[in-house]
């Protein structure tokens, strides 16, 4: 597998070829690691992945795609370093230790902000710290959208339609004078 470095020395992901930005990477149900974009148009809130066995995965039901977007990472070298920690032992009892604590003493989990940003540019802005995607702060950019101005509430008025209203309401009027 082929890949590029990510800005700033954060890692690597995979090389693709796709239109559409690298979002994360996302260890795919073959086992390879595959990469997550999000297409553009009525479907931009979903995501695919590109994987180098599978080809692309367009799968869209809820549960998939908060599967892919609670295990995405920033690059290959984050996700192969989480599922080492989810290996060992230490990271087990750890993660159980810390589930019971949380139970015992009812904290509140972090709220989770919904990716609702569009997705403008190919050139994305990542977090400093590394950590999965869905744990990193929310990025923000300026976006300069242009739109059409707003279209008129009527329609335009053409001469020869108010002409041919007069002379048919002329004719009427007339036709009503003489039947009185």
């Amino acid at each position: 597998m082929k890949t590029v470095p990510l800005a700033m020395g954060l890692g690597n992901i995979p090389l693709r070829t796709s239109k559409n930005p690298v979002l994360g990477v996302f260890r795919h149900h073959c086992g390879s690691i595959a990469t997550v974009h999000a297409p553009k148009g009525k479907k931009a809130h979903l995501r695919y992945l590109l994987c180098d066995e599978c080809k692309c995965d367009q799968a869209s039901g809820e549960e998939y795609q908060e599967k892919i977007k609670r295990n995405m990472f920033i690059s290959i070298e984050d996700l192969e370093q989480s599922e080492q920690q989810k290996l060992t032992p230490q990271a087990l009892h750890d993660d159980v230790s810390e589930d019971l604590t949380d139970t015992l003493t009812e904290k509140a989990l972090p709220p989770i902000v919904p990716d609702t940003a569009p997705i403008v540019a190919q050139t994305v802005n990542v977090p400093l710290k590394k950590a999965p995607i869905e744990k990193a702060e929310p990025l923000t950019e300026k976006v300069t959208v242009k739109t059409l101005p707003p279209k008129p509430l009527q329609k335009e008025v053409n001469p020869k339609n108010i002409g041919l209203a007069a002379v048919v309401g002329a004719v009427f009027g007339g036709l009503l004078a003489l039947v009185m």
